[in-house]
């Protein structure tokens, strides 16, 4: 552990030193956060001198707290030097694995990979600190982090709208007269599956197929979202789990109007939206409720239509600008539609050319404004 690992000016150059020099910033921070709370608590009725004496301790405190991030920067840079298997790595030693390595100097795995961020972009650290020396907040690592998070989030961002940019028309208008059974996607193809099946038993065959061909053509940890009704709900929901994993269930309230269902003798005044997902499982990056408001039906050109704005939000829930969105029972395009308005790449397969012939019109109406 006292091996030299950074000389970056007026760090400490060791482990143990820089972990010394970590908690004894945290300690004088800490000190420091009691008396800014209580100038903060002053603040609105002390007047001018409070405020000047509020941004003094801020800057003070945020000076300690850059020297500490840059610190723990330091120890990601020994940490990304460490090898996962034994023998490897610069300062592994005796055959031990990174793990045990960090684990002796007091870190884990996690904590570690943090710290390594930090490393990997520590010219944020001082533009984090000028930010909450404005905001008169304590600069921290988790504010960091979080910056380091919203701007791989931009760029990955601009990177799809670019990609987006470069698309052909010919792909937008991408409408395919076919059964889902007769066209062909490569594995690993697609981003996403948002589709509208038919519902009665006599359909369910169209589940099954629609479930086996999302676990080959859907992305790792692609969604196959599903409207469904309520009738068949647990058959369909045991077919698309045999091959897919189960992600959630989002709920559509009905607007204008409650559904009858005769089999039953009741009124139901929700549509389930099931959600499932390719392995391995992985949570969106943003949260989102699951409850959706029926924005009312829309019925002209297809009996079992979906409304434009539902099929948005549920786009906007679980998808990104400019992934590939395929709708294997596509009606008459509401889920195309709702894709080229937020900026998807929909693909659209229907059967009958009547309705592809409506498909095509509303893309054209898109298209020309």
């Amino acid at each position: 552990m006292d091996e030299l690992i950074t000389t970056i000016d007026n760090l400490p150059a060791t482990i143990p030193q820089l972990k010394k020099y970590i908690y004894i910033r945290e300690a004088k921070i800490k000190a420091y956060r009691i008396f800014i709370d209580e100038l903060k608590r002053q603040k609105d009725s002390g007047g001018k001198d409070i405020k000047i004496k509020l941004e003094e301790l801020v800057y003070e405190a945020n000076t300690l707290a850059e020297e500490k991030l840059y610190g723990e920067a330091a120890i990601g840079y020994w940490s990304k030097g460490l090898s996962n298997k034994p023998q490897g790595g610069r300062p592994v030693k005796n055959g031990l694995s990174k793990k045990t390595v960090l684990k002796e100097a007091g870190y884990t795995k996690d904590a570690a990979n943090k710290l390594e961020k930090l490393d990997d972009h520590i010219e944020l650290i001082s533009l984090v600190k000028i930010n909450a020396d404005k905001k008169l907040e304590i600069c921290t690592k988790q504010k960091v982090l979080n910056k380091i998070k919203e701007d791989k989030k931009k760029a990955d961002e601009e990177q799809r709208q670019d990609e987006l940019n470069k698309k052909e028309m010919v792909d937008i208008k991408n409408i395919h007269l076919s059964k889902f059974q007769d066209k062909h996607f490569d594995d690993n193809s697609i981003d996403h599956i948002f589709t509208d099946p038919p519902y009665p038993a006599k359909y369910l065959s169209e589940w099954e197929y629609l479930a086996q061909e999302a676990k080959r053509i859907l992305k790792p940890s692609g969604f196959c979202i599903c409207y469904s009704g309520t009738f068949n709900l647990i058959k369909v929901y045991n077919i698309l789990s045999e091959y897919l994993e189960y992600y959630w269930q989002l709920i559509l309230l009905h607007s204008g109007g409650n559904q009858f269902i005769n089999a039953r003798n009741l009124n139901t005044g929700y549509k389930p939206i099931l959600v499932f997902q390719k392995p391995p499982l992985k949570k969106t990056d943003t949260a989102f409720i699951d409850i959706i408001k029926g924005s009312g039906k829309e019925k002209k050109d297809h009996k079992w239509r979906q409304a434009e704005d539902e099929a948005i939000s549920i786009l906007d829930k679980l998808t990104k600008t400019g992934d590939t969105i395929l709708d294997p029972f596509a009606g008459t395009g509401t889920i195309h539609i709702a894709c080229l308005k937020n900026k998807r790449i929909p693909i659209s397969i229907e059967c009958e050319e009547k309705n592809i012939k409506v498909i095509q019109e509303r893309v054209e109406n898109i298209l020309n404004g």
